[in-house]
């Protein structure tokens, strides 16, 4: 039983589970996902996510939380799924956070959208990547 911020999580993990790969235990992953943690993991946590969602926004932290309190028993895989049709910033929050990836930083990118889910504009999404020191185009 792990206690967090927002009550209690049971993770039962038997000690005749197998430590098997992701290919081999059905964890759909592919080249293109976002993993943190652990390819031994007994546990894979995959979310499909839009940065504009406010539920999105809440379970960042919860997921971040738990990833602390885990260590190596969870992998965490991400996958964009932007409702554009409700989200108008979502899509292009998901390309910048793509674009970061390119240049090795995507979850630094992933993290500060989500904990600046309020201002999402292509004006902060640039700015967002000059903070995170990556070339960014000129405004036009």
């Amino acid at each position: 039983m792990i206690t967090t911020a927002t009550g209690e999580l049971s993770l039962p993990v038997s000690d005749a589970f197998s430590f098997r790969d992701a290919s081999a235990n059905g964890t759909p992953e592919s080249e293109r996902d976002h993993i943190r943690g652990s390819k031994n993991a007994p546990v894979t946590l995959v979310e499909y996510g839009d940065y504009e969602c406010p539920y999105c926004g809440r379970a960042h932290f919860i997921v971040k939380e738990l990833q602390q309190l885990t260590g190596d028993l969870m992998r965490f895989v991400y996958r964009h799924f932007p409702l554009s049709s409700m989200h108008p910033h979502a899509e292009q929050a998901a390309e910048a956070a793509e674009a970061a990836g390119v240049r090795g930083k995507f979850w630094e990118m992933h993290d500060h959208l989500f904990e600046h889910q309020q201002a999402l504009d292509r004006k902060h999404l640039i700015e967002y990547a000059a903070n995170l020191g990556l070339d960014v185009p000129a405004e036009s």
